[in-house]
């Protein structure tokens, strides 16, 4: 895990309704950050590799109640933001292997700090060389410039998203 703080709130609580009735809600405690790296296809190159980020929203116990994946499709010159919301992207036939970056606390279930640090990541359609793994980079960045994780945690992982990528089976 991260580096975190723990609040001393139940992952329960009660909320009056307006008929006076108590109303009981979980509370999201923890937002587990992973880089998610896949093989190239059809070629699995190191080059051809995609990665992105992915986020687990867990309770307490460290069941996961929701999960949000973001990464940039297209090509140079033309990429673009995707997000997809309770995709699982460890399911995938392409998926090679998962980094963990920190698991941070949420402040409640509409926690979305780390989201929009992630999403807000520019795509830079300037720079020919540029791509999803660029992109990752700058998006851990900007978790990092926002205060959610170390410069640590981001160098570990683009370290280990790095041995991933290098770690393709087909050779140019």
């Amino acid at each position: 895990m991260g580096t975190s703080k723990t609040s001393g709130k139940s992952s329960k609580s009660s909320s009056p309704k307006s008929d006076g009735k108590t109303v009981k809600e979980t509370r999201q405690k923890f937002q587990r950050l992973s880089v998610i790296v896949f093989s190239g296809d059809p070629l699995d190159l190191p080059e051809t590799r995609h990665t992105g980020l992915y986020i687990e929203h867990l309770n307490e116990d460290g069941s996961i109640i929701g999960r949000n994946f973001l990464h940039v499709t297209g090509s140079a010159g033309i990429f673009q933001r995707e997000e997809s919301i309770e995709r699982n992207p460890t399911g995938s036939e392409l998926f090679t292997g998962s980094v963990h970056v920190a698991t941070i606390v949420a402040t409640g279930s509409s926690d979305r700090r780390l989201r929009n640090a992630i999403w807000a990541t520019p795509v830079n359609n300037a720079e020919y060389d540029w791509n999803c793994q660029s992109w990752v980079g700058d998006a851990l960045t900007s978790c990092v410039n926002a205060g959610l994780i170390s410069t640590e945690q981001r160098d570990m992982a683009i370290d280990g998203m790095a041995e991933l990528i290098l770690q393709a089976t087909d050779m140019a």
